[in-house]
């Protein structure tokens, strides 16, 4: 039997069981997963009866409610399989169909897929798993971009460790990186969904605090300060956190916040470290 490729927009079924060149080629046009999905769907949905399609939690789409699931594996690294979900069962011929068009969707999402890790490496410090100091500045350019055109308020907070060089030249650098982890742990788990946290390098550490204002941002800071003095692994090396904090101004650079948050910071060092300072 010779088979021929489908029409996209066919008003009756296809003969074909392969999508057309120039359609798989387009799948490659995106690197944005979603979007690879979403022009899949455009195509695959005229000759196969697809609700949905979901690869993970964070790579799906849903248009209408399906009765039917197929779930197919892939050889690709970076997807393991896609759930497709359909709105009733399949013919022999469309389940040839389905492979086929799976076979055509996986290298161009496996390809989006892999991308935004190495991007989303390149944006992450290995250690702590936070964002790094590429990271912060993408995301303070953002937010002052934000506040800047809808007036919404943002916090600075820097951090740095005290007796962070002692206790790591002392115990080497794997306790080091030890306590480097625990006090990145401790940040993301008293700051909000909202909040961005960072470390910018060595012992030096920071979060952004989206619609937040001095106040707001003193209080997490204090939150997060007694939950740092607490921890029985930082006291135990004697490791204190002294911290800044700075509220956006109106038209201000980010250079300009960063240096009013790093003196108020260089305050709580001459403060006798171990506390807040606001700049």
């Amino acid at each position: 039997m010779q088979l021929h490729p489908y029409t996209a927009n066919s008003k009756t079924l296809p003969l074909a069981i392969t999508p057309r060149a120039e359609d798989v080629i387009g799948l490659y046009q995106t690197l944005d997963p979603q979007q690879v999905l979403m022009r899949f769907a455009a195509l695959a949905k005229h000759c196969l009866p697809l609700a949905a399609i979901r690869v993970n939690d964070a790579v799906q789409l849903r248009w209408r409610s399906g009765n039917t699931e197929r779930y197919l594996t892939t050889d690709c690294p970076a997807v393991d399989g896609v759930h497709y979900s359909l709105k009733g069962p399949l013919s022999l011929w469309q389940e040839q169909l389905l492979g086929h068009w799976h076979d055509a969707l996986v290298p161009a999402l496996g390809n989006a897929l892999m991308h935004g890790k190495a991007l989303s490496q390149a944006r992450t410090d290995q250690l702590t798993g936070l964002g790094n100091r590429t990271a912060f500045a993408e995301e303070e350019a953002r937010l002052v971009a934000r506040a800047d055109r809808h007036q919404r308020p943002f916090c600075l907070l820097l951090l740095d460790l005290d007796n962070f060089k002692p206790v790591n030249d002392a115990y080497g650098h794997q306790r080091g990186d030890a306590i480097l982890y625990r006090v990145a742990q401790l940040m993301t788990s008293q700051a909000r969904i909202e909040d961005l946290c960072f470390r910018l390098g060595g012992d030096e550490f920071a979060l952004l605090l989206a619609d937040t204002n001095q106040d707001g941002g003193e209080k997490l800071a204090q939150r997060l300060l007694a939950s740092l003095k607490d921890n029985e692994f930082l006291a135990s090396h004697k490791i204190g956190v002294s911290m800044g904090l700075a509220q956006w101004q109106p038209g201000e650079h980010p250079r300009s916040l960063q240096a009013r948050a790093d003196l108020a910071l260089y305050q709580a060092k001459g403060a006798g470290r171990g506390c807040l300072r606001k700049g």
